[in-house]
Parts: C-alpha cells; sequence; structure tokens
C-alpha cells in the first residue's frame, strides 16, 4: 500500500536537516522571524496584548517554563505559547500567503516556546521554521478552496498544522511521532482525495520559502 499523505509529510520533515536549505531559504526564515518579533513590541502596547499577558501572568505561570516575550515572564508551555501568538497578531502586523493563511504569530510562537524548553539552537529553530512553513502553506495551496467554500475560516485550520510541524521538530519527534501527534487527523480525509490531488499535496522541500533539496517521494 502506497503511504498516506500523513506519512509523507511526517517522514520528510522529520528528515529535514539544516543543510538541506539553501542560503536563500535560511534567508528568507531569518526575515519571517524578525516580522513577528517586531509585531509583538507593538502588540504590547494594544489592550489585547496586555490582556493575554496578564492572563497568562496570573494563570499559568512557571517559574521554569517558557518566556513571554515582551516580560521575561515564565509560564507553562501552553500558556506562553498563546500570548506570544496574541502579541504578535494583535497589531495586525503579520505575514501572509496569497492572502490565505498567516503562519507567522502561530508558527514563530511555537517554535520559541518549543525552542528555549528544548535548548535547541538557531539552526535548529530556522529548520523547524522551514519545515512548518512548507507543510502550512502546501495545504493552504491546495485545500483552503474547499475549506472556506464550507464556511471555515482557514487560516486559524492551517496555522495549527503548521504550528504542530514546528513543535514536532523541536521536540524531537521521529517519523512515527509526528504521524501521530502533528498530520494524523486529515490522514482519512486525504485517502479518499483523487491521486492528483494527492499528487499535488506533497512536501515540496520549502518550495513555498523558495525551494530546497527535494526528497526522494513516491
Amino acid at each position: 500500500m502506497a503511504d498516506t499523505i500523513s506519512r509523507t509529510f511526517a517522514r520528510w520533515a522529520a528528515n529535514l536537516k539544516y543543510a538541506d536549505l539553501p542560503a536563500e531559504v535560511v534567508d528568507k526564515v531569518k526575515a519571517l522571524m524578525l516580522l513577528p518579533l517586531v509585531s509583538a513590541v507593538f502588540g504590547a502596547a494594544t489592550d489585547a496584548g496586555k490582556h493575554a499577558v496578564h492572563l497568562v501572568t496570573e494563570e499559568a505561570e512557571k517559574p521554569n517554563g517558557a518566556t513571554l516575550i515582551t516580560t521575561g515572564t515564565k509560564a507553562e508551555r501552553i500558556s506562553a505559547a498563546f500570548a506570544n501568538s496574541e502579541l504578535m497578531h494583535c497589531a495586525g502586523l503579520f505575514d501572509s500567503y496569497r492572502m490565505l493563511t498567516h503562519p507567522g504569530p502561530v508558527v514563530m510562537a511555537v517554535a520559541l516556546v518549543n525552542g528555549e524548553l528544548h535548548k535547541r539552537s538557531l539552526k535548529e529553530i530556522i529548520t523547524a521554521l522551514a519545515a512548518g512553513y512548507e507543510f502550512e502553506c502546501r495545504l493552504a495551496d491546495d485545500f483552503i478552496p474547499s475549506t472556506a467554500a464550507r464556511g471555515f475560516r482557514p487560516a486559524p485550520i492551517y496555522s495549527t498544522m503548521g504550528g504542530s510541524i514546528v513543535a514536532a521538530k523541536l521536540m524531537g519527534l521521529d517519523e512515527q511521532g509526528i504521524v501521530g501527534r502533528s498530520v494524523s487527523r486529515p490522514t482519512s480525509r486525504w485517502r479518499s482525495t483523487s491521486p492528483a490531488a494527492r499528487a499535488a499535496a506533497r512536501p515540496r522541500s520549502t518550495s513555498r520559502t523558495r525551494r530546497a533539496r527535494r526528497p526522494s517521494l513516491p
């Protein structure tokens, strides 16, 4: 039996290394990192940003947790990711892929939290972000028309998927771990799509941030 879309993406993401990324991909990811960090500075001055930080500080502060980027407060993993994502989002300064989805405030917040907690290097964070952007934008490119047609807002759906790949990479999950934790839910639906649609959904190795070396795919 041929691999599922979930398995194909998981294998590609698990095996992606920093050395696979050409210089233009690394440069683009660095730029994509800078934008939400600057946005968070503006977000910290908004009511929404202040409320998010206050909520997490009051309810989820944890001395050995992850850092809230505008205050230095430590909080448990999910709450820190939420606060940082809200700070990056609420100023309205975020990236966009073809006006279909907005990965930055989610994938960057996930990268900061998990990179810190798992003591990852900048190269590992860049690699994880490249994988997350590729995964999310590939999904958006191929499946958003049907998502929006059914009345769903695409960005929250696909950014969650991109963030899951970033987290999986930084947590050190292998192929099976990624299949189980990141991309297993859509598998049954994707199995029912046409062969052409499944082929279109295969990862193109950071083609959305510029093309990296392609793995051998079925």
